[in-house]
């Protein structure tokens, strides 16, 4: 449309005026009979407005009623407060303290003395796999779990389609691990020695070490990365008047290397027992009983950083690229509490989140999200410390994020899934 085609309401068309007859005269009745009658040649009209004004009222029209509405609010305002519902009814279990459920592939694994099984969101059961174990060890890494018979000779390699492999190893297990390729990582012990070693998915040795407590320390973590090129370990040295953990990680890549010529870097950290040790990346995290370190694991590997604590961690979860922790009382010398916490501190040893808590007891890592039980309170939060979701529950409860819609908890006696939820979700529910 042109603009000159335009035509607002208020204007007319105007015409020259025509010359108007001469009156004539006319009797009172036929001048009050034209007046009672219409006329064809009345005044002009306005115009009817054009279709596209109507339309554009009609539109203001409507996006007035969305903002008194609180249209704007639900669609473009802050998120709505979300919680958790139950999605199930619970699933019992014997209850002891042997038993371990992680998640598992968007769904439950649980292990215990008598085999393990995986549950479906829905409550249904996937399968189960029966075995007899004193005492089970349950590890999650991406799409594989392996289940270690502490003190025995098995571990049970599984996918979440059942078994992968059943491992025999050569000594008693003192630890086990896995990665995201179906790699285990163990330690055994043996008579006078410690044997480290690593098993592929199909159960052959890719690498084998033996150490000697009065040489070498007692062995306490092991770790590998995700595509088994390098592994590390965490070795406690005592004397009579000292304690240092040794850290030492190996170039896996050169499968004809001896054990000892696969050594890509010695780290020691005197008066700290090192605990746990966790692959990011590039980065290898430490967390001692008072320290926690980042060591860049690929070519000249390096201690990029560290953080010595003045508080005890009572509990911990690794992330994708974060430690959430929490601290509890303080070390010897160290009187009070600490001003905050609760801490997720990335794989550079960034404090992304500093925070205090009422009546802390424990933090889950899994889905990329930590779940930090304050009482019976229990909230969820991504990396950087946003919260995602929070539930008041009625009793004590592991809690872990399966999505970002589901979750589960176990009480100990009894496995329960639930959904997330807005807050009115829930009370319309």
């Amino acid at each position: 449309m042109k603009p000159e085609d335009i035509h607002w309401l208020d204007e007319e068309q105007t015409e020259e005026p025509e010359e108007m007859p001469e009156e004539t005269e006319e009797s009172e009745e036929e001048k009050e009979e034209e007046v009672s009658q219409p006329s064809d040649s009345a005044a002009p009209s306005r115009k009817k407005p054009k279709l596209w004004i109507i339309i554009l009222i009609f539109f203001v029209a409507a996006v007035a009623v969305f903002f008194l509405s609180g249209g704007y609010d639900r669609f473009f305002g802050g998120e709505k407060a979300r919680t958790l519902t139950q999605a199930t009814d619970p699933i019992d279990y014997a209850a002891d303290s042997f038993t371990h459920i992680r998640p598992f592939e968007g769904m439950a694994i649980n292990a215990g003395i008598d085999g393990v099984k995986v549950y479906k969101t829905n409550g249904e059961m996937l399968w189960d796999q029966p075995y007899t174990m004193t005492t089970p060890y349950l590890c999650v890494s991406g799409p594989y779990a392996a289940v270690a018979d502490l003190g025995e000779r098995h571990i049970l390699l599984l996918n979440k389609d059942g078994l992968v492999s059943d491992i025999t190893t050569e000594s008693t297990l003192l630890y086990c691990t896995v990665n995201p390729t179906g790699c285990t990582a163990v330690i055994m012990e043996n008579a006078g020695s410690n044997i480290l070693a690593v098993y592929d998915k199909d159960g052959n040795v890719l690498v084998r070490r033996v150490t000697y407590s009065d040489l070498d320390g007692i062995p306490v973590s092991i770790a590998i990365n995700d595509d088994a090129t390098s592994m590390a370990t965490s070795y406690a040295i005592y004397t009579e008047t000292s304690l240092r953990s040794a850290v030492t990680l190996f170039n896996l890549t050169d499968t004809a290397a001896d054990s000892i010529d696969r050594i890509a870097g010695n780290y020691n950290y005197t008066d700290t027992l090192v605990t746990d040790l966790c692959y990011m990346d590039d980065m290898l995290f430490v967390v001692g009983d008072n320290k926690l370190a980042g060591i860049r694991t690929s070519g000249n590997t390096a201690e990029v950083w560290s953080e010595d604590l003045s508080y005890q961690i009572t509990s911990f979860g690794f992330g994708d690229d974060y430690l959430a922790v929490h601290l509890g009382s303080g070390l010897i010398g160290v009187a009070g509490e600490p001003e905050n916490d609760f801490l997720i501190i990335g794989q550079d040893g960034s404090h992304r989140l500093e925070q205090k808590t009422a009546d802390f007891r424990s933090v889950w890592v899994s889905n990329d999200t930590a779940i930090v039980q304050d009482g019976f309170d229990y909230t969820a939060l991504n990396k950087n410390g946003e919260a995602l979701w929070s539930m008041k529950a009625e009793t004590g409860m592991q809690l872990w994020s399966l999505t970002d819609k589901l979750a589960f908890g176990n009480t100990g006696s009894a496995l329960q899934f639930f959904k997330v939820v807005t807050t009115d979700e829930e009370v319309n529910s």
